[in-house]
């Protein structure tokens, strides 16, 4: 991996944290625990904004397009969420990812620039006895499907999430879903058939102090086009209440499938109110 990408991609997180946390002293507004996997596809909706700096390290994969084998990702990624009104959020992530073809065949393709966008909205139908939430997620295709960054089409999600508190303050979530892919071409080379594919998970956080909690999930998505394996990875976190409004997450994701990736490490900065 290019070590000016390196550079700049650390450079960038550490000016977001150092930025997000001399404002956090004043903030003000509800802290809220989310998912790592199923940020998006989380029942919660959060009380005004929400800010967050993610980077993360996947072995043998990429973040969210293909999963090439063979091949090691090194992603940042900005996410932000609003909600405009009550019941109602709205957000994008994006990434700009590094990615290095252990391949002499691809080595040319190794490098840096945007991959796909995901924008999102979602609706909370109930609060009580538990959240049941319904959103639709559309990813653009902003990354360069020549160099694996991308699909080069733009492909719907949508999706069903319900969460509940439970004894102890343990918050436990579910999710089920759709993706509807559309065909498309790995790196310029090999043309895949699109499936729809169905996303199946759950998770759980439990606080087990007032600034800190371990958190875990399964996220299971069958294959996207034929001839591909089904993605199932298992995801434990902590998160961290590092000042008033903010959160320091650290998670270690581990792939049980050939679908996807070996492992990732994720590490981020989260400023919401």
């Amino acid at each position: 991996m290019k070590r000016s990408a390196k550079k700049a991609f650390l450079a960038f997180i550490l000016f977001f944290i150092i930025t997000a946390s001399a404002s956090a002293f004043a903030a003000e507004g509800q802290q809220q625990y989310r998912f790592f996997q199923f940020f998006v596809e989380d029942a919660a909706i959060i009380p005004t904004q929400w800010w967050e700096g993610q980077i993360r390290f996947i072995s043998d994969g990429q973040y969210r397009s293909f999963n090439v084998p063979d091949s090691d990702t090194l992603a940042v990624s900005p996410i932000v969420a609003f909600s405009p009104r009550d019941d109602f959020e709205i957000g994008a992530i994006l990434s700009v990812e590094d990615i290095d073809y252990d391949s002499p065949l691809l080595n040319e393709k190794s490098g840096s620039g945007l991959s796909d966008t995901d924008i999102y909205g979602k609706y909370r139908i109930k609060k009580e006895p538990f959240e049941l939430t319904f959103g639709v997620l559309a990813t653009l295709p902003t990354g360069d499907e020549d160099e694996g960054r991308g699909t080069g089409k733009m492909n719907l999600e949508l999706f069903g999430a319900a969460r509940k508190s439970i004894e102890h303050g343990m918050i436990i979530n579910g999710v089920f879903g759709f993706r509807l892919n559309r065909d498309a071409t790995l790196l310029g080379v090999a043309d895949l058939d699109a499936k729809t594919s169905v996303i199946l998970g759950g998770g759980f956080i439990y606080p087990m102090t007032q600034t800190l909690a371990l958190s875990g999930e399964i996220s299971i998505e069958s294959e996207r086009y034929e001839d591909a394996d089904t993605d199932i990875r298992v995801t434990p976190g902590l998160q961290f209440k590092a000042f008033k409004n903010s959160l320091m997450r650290v998670g270690l994701g581990v792939g049980l499938t050939d679908g996807a990736p070996d492992f990732e490490a994720i590490a981020s900065y989260a400023y919401t109110f």
